[in-house]
């Protein structure tokens, strides 16, 4: 599969595929950044903070950058760190009264990938706080956090997630359109499951397996209980595979992954222990977005990744070349070409036709957009009434973007079809 050559890309708007040459491993360049005029360079800005990139930008485009652009990064820098201390200070106490109730978890994403998926924690965007349980206790650790003051979110959906509904402290803050804002609040999450095979239709044999080998490391002088690095890989690429697979991948997940790619790539030990752990066709799905890190930011690619990906059938390795860009041009080009890639990866018709109908015609509506940290009772009637039109702008957008992949979806299916 051939790597993204993002300069000459004219599927994605010009100020991102500046970010992404800028972001990679192999061949890293601002050339691109620096052409860009005043409005292209907020334009950048305001697609990169949606994609979690802003922060990497400003090691890797310092130069590049205008000074007024520069000075915004610095001030993103300085409130994401106050932001993180906190999220850390939260994380620790629930930690802390989790323990005192002999509830086990093990902290996913976020803290726990330090520092083998990022280069720095500074520059690491983190708004929630992703928690495991096994069985009955999430529901005992439900109640133990909510001593803390924190709520189960209202009128959050309950399908297709896996976890219960989001846990906040209503704090009375709003959202101002800063995506480094220091004051927004921390946001629980207990995750029930690893992955979502009902919804996916997509099995993951021995995904229960990382509970037994879950290890602890050092976060501030306390020991946390994190799954060990293996597969911590395996559950990061799961991550990463599941939003592809719906259409709602965050550029910086990826680029994780291609962090932790480059960093390990002759790391035998660790790779060892990957093929020894993880069932074959568990390494196999781990594949899928480790290639999609290797084709956008040209990361080095461990030679076991390689010939994993060289047994996918001729469809799958179609997808990449074919629709490589496609998670990222949905902004400009409404599509749900990622749906060709998870029918490539079923192989029982009903399986398919269930989560063609899924994608294509959705059924759920969205959660809630704004207003979740003030108790609907105390919100006034015009902040209710503002809220709700957010709300009905909000779920209007949606739709007008379903509406318009679906014609793109019917053109590129009958591609699909035809083909394969």
């Amino acid at each position: 599969m051939a790597l993204i050559d993002w300069i000459s890309n004219n599927e994605i708007p010009r100020p991102l595929t500046a970010a992404l040459a800028a972001l990679r491993f192999d061949e890293p360049s601002t050339a691109a950044l620096e052409q860009l005029n005043d409005d292209e360079w907020w334009e950048c800005l305001d697609t990169c903070d949606r994609g979690r990139l802003t922060l990497l930008l400003a090691e890797s485009a310092a130069d590049a950058m205008p000074e007024a652009v520069a000075e915004r990064v610095e001030r993103n820098l300085a409130d994401n760190r106050r932001r993180l201390w906190r999220l850390e200070d939260d994380y620790l106490q629930i930690a802390l009264q989790l323990g005192s109730a002999q509830l086990d978890h093990v902290l996913l994403k976020g803290f726990a990938q330090e520092p083998a998926f990022a280069p720095d924690r500074s520059r690491r965007p983190q708004y929630d706080l992703d928690l495991y349980f096994r069985g009955a206790s999430i529901h005992r650790a439900r109640d133990v956090i909510a001593d803390l003051g924190y709520e189960s979110m209202s009128g959050q959906r309950t399908t297709n997630v896996d976890h219960l509904p989001a846990m906040i402290k209503p704090t009375g803050w709003h959202w101002q359109e800063d995506y480094f804002d220091a004051e927004i609040p921390t946001i629980v999450e207990l995750h029930f499951q690893l992955w979502d095979e009902p919804t996916e239709r997509i099995a993951v044999p021995g995904i229960e397996d990382l509970w037994d080998r879950r290890m602890t490391r050092d976060l501030s002088g306390r020991s946390v209980p994190v799954f060990a690095p293996a597969d911590q890989l395996g559950y990061s690429a799961l991550h990463v595979l599941r939003h592809m697979l719906r259409g709602d991948v965050r550029a910086f997940h990826v680029y994780e992954l291609a962090y932790f790619l480059d960093n390990h790539e002759e790391d035998y030990a660790l790779w060892g222990q990957w093929s020894d752990l993880h069932h074959p066709y568990f390494r196999a799905l781990q594949c899928v977005p480790l290639l999609l890190a290797h084709a956008w930011f040209g990361c080095r690619l461990p030679r076991v990744v390689s010939e994993h990906a060289a047994l996918f059938p001729d469809s799958v390795h179609h997808w990449f070349d074919r629709y490589g860009t496609s998670l990222l041009s949905t902004t400009v080009q409404p599509n749900k070409d990622e749906l060709w890639l998870h029918l490539s990866l079923l192989k029982r018709f009903p399986d398919k036709l269930h989560v063609m109908r899924r994608r294509l015609f959705p059924l759920t509506l969205p959660g809630p957009v704004d207003g979740v940290f003030v108790r609907p009772e105390e919100q006034s009637l015009k902040e209710r009434m503002a809220k709700l039109a957010r709300y009905i702008l909000h779920t209007a957008h949606r739709a007008a973007f379903h509406l318009r992949s679906l014609v793109s979806a019917v053109r590129n299916g009958f591609e699909w079809w035809f083909r394969w």
